[in-house]
Order: structure tokens, then C-alpha cells, then sequence
């Protein structure tokens, strides 16, 4: 007998990406965030993460993918600045 197979979580949702589907947890619970796209006005639209909340009942708001892409770039930064500082010889 076969254990339940679980889908893969889609990158693509109608024309949009997302980058950071099915890799990131909430912070509070644990629980997978969701991709989702906010539309301002014609130009501008922002894609958010928000936590399922499958666990418990989170207070974690939403938040800016763009703010998430920022801190894995200064993160990633800082770590390869350490990795140049090490001395081989």
C-alpha cells in the first residue's frame, strides 16, 4: 500500500513566479507561507508572503517579498565577506 503523495508546490500561478513558494515558514508557528499578489492601481502590484496558519492561530502579518529578497541579500553578503576573510595558508 502507498503512502499519500503530495503535489509539488507550483512556482507558476497564471503568469506570475514565485520564488519563495513552498520554501519559507512562519517565524511564529512553523507553518508554510503562501505566495499571493496585491494589484495597487495598473502599474504597481507587490507579492506577499502570508503564513496558513495550519498549526495554531498566528499573528504574523504579512510580508514584502521584496524586504524578504533584502535581507537574503545583506545575509549572503555578510557570510561571503566572512568566507574572504579566512586565511588558507
Amino acid at each position: 500500500m502507498e503512502g499519500r503523495k503530495r503535489a509539488p508546490s507550483k512556482l507558476y500561478y497564471g503568469d506570475k513566479q514565485y520564488i519563495f513558494s513552498g520554501l519559507v515558514r512562519c517565524g511564529c508557528c512553523g507553518s508554510l507561507m503562501t505566495c499571493e499578489t496585491k494589484v495597487k492601481d495598473e502599474k504597481h502590484s507587490y507579492n506577499y508572503l502570508k503564513c496558513n496558519k495550519l498549526r495554531s492561530k498566528c499573528s504574523q502579518k504579512p510580508i514584502n517579498e521584496a524586504k524578504i529578497l533584502k535581507q537574503l541579500e545583506q545575509e549572503l553578503s555578510n557570510k561571503t565577506e566572512l568566507l574572504c576573510d579566512i586565511d588558507v595558508s
